[in-house]
């Protein structure tokens, strides 16, 4: 069964229209019709929880994050620090320890994945 580790970045594409929204949920939509495990970093449950409450959107940004499984991080964030904070660098740490790819849309982020030889997504 495929894994994916989606960040905030992704996962509001669900929420707000804005460019890539369409492809990203019709992506998700075949990832979760396929049975696809979508995981990503415990952050994502924060980082949603502010973006809902900035966009009127807070009941659906939990509803989002309640359907993925939500990984601690912290113990694997040192090889990503140099260049990211802490929160974008556990969804780097969470996509290295599962052996899973990166769904994205931070350039940055794209940029370290691929610096450490982690897959990145962007669909």
């Amino acid at each position: 069964m495929a894994e994916f580790v989606v960040d905030a970045s992704a996962l509001a594409k669900e929420l707000k229209d804005e460019p890539r929204s369409a492809e990203f949920r019709a992506w998700h939509d075949g990832q979760l019709g396929a049975g696809a495990v979508l995981s990503s970093s415990e952050m994502l449950g924060y980082e949603m929880a502010q973006f809902g409450r900035r966009h009127g959107r807070y009941p659906e940004a939990l509803l989002l994050v309640e359907g993925l499984v939500l990984h601690g991080a912290f113990a694997d964030l040192g090889p990503f620090l140099d260049a990211l904070s802490a929160y974008d660098a556990s969804y780097l740490a969470v996509a290295a320890r599962r052996s899973a790819p990166l769904v994205t849309y931070d350039d940055r982020m794209q940029v370290e994945a691929r610096r450490h030889g982690i897959e990145v997504l962007a669909p």
